[in-house]
């Protein structure tokens, strides 16, 4: 899992799963109800065998949205 640390306010970690390989599950310990965009660069995001995960080239940010209610269990969905 990688954790990443915002201005030292936010801890985001992001887990891929071994059994399904179209899931990601993003831990974070925010403020509830805030915004977050996550922008996935080209040649970046590698799945648990150490390969660079395929992407579409557009780059495109994917908005999700930190519920009030832990723990939060949700799909994001965009182009990868």
């Amino acid at each position: 899992m990688q954790k990443t640390s915002f201005k030292g306010k936010v801890i985001l970690g992001i887990e891929h799963t071994e059994y399904n390989d179209r899931q990601i599950t993003i831990h974070n310990n925010s403020t509830p109800n805030t915004i977050y965009t996550l922008v996935i660069q080209s040649g970046t995001l590698k799945d648990i065998h150490g390969q660079t995960l395929e992407h579409d080239h557009s780059e495109q940010p994917i908005q999700f949205h930190v519920h009030d209610s832990p723990p939060l269990l949700d799909d994001i969905s965009g182009a990868t």
